[in-house]
């Protein structure tokens, strides 16, 4: 594997891993790459679980609680947006606090 690929697949923000190359930062040489955080692989044993991840229960239980509400604007799941009448409003629960 070229050096090159074993960086890119290295890259997943999925995994934790963030490298910087030219591209992000114009003071590194080209074909250079700077580990700024480094993330999982495969000799840490299993991947973590990602616990940014919304179980379907707890999806469930927060829409209903929520009245399938959006907490921030207050339309309805399937109601028409106010500022754009041609778009129905999906919601999702966006992240954990």
């Amino acid at each position: 594997m070229s050096t090159f690929n074993a960086v890119f697949a290295l890259r997943s923000k999925r995994d934790g891993w963030q490298i910087a190359s030219f591209q992000d930062d114009r003071t590194l040489p080209a074909e250079h790459y700077r580990i700024d955080e480094m993330g999982w692989h495969p000799g840490l044993g299993p991947q973590r679980k990602n616990i940014q991840v919304v179980s379907a229960k707890t999806r469930a239980v927060l829409l209903r609680r929520d009245g399938s509400r959006c907490q921030v604007c207050g339309v309805g799941d399937g109601e028409f947006y106010p500022e754009d009448s041609s778009r129905l409003a999906v919601i999702t629960v966006g992240h954990l606090i």
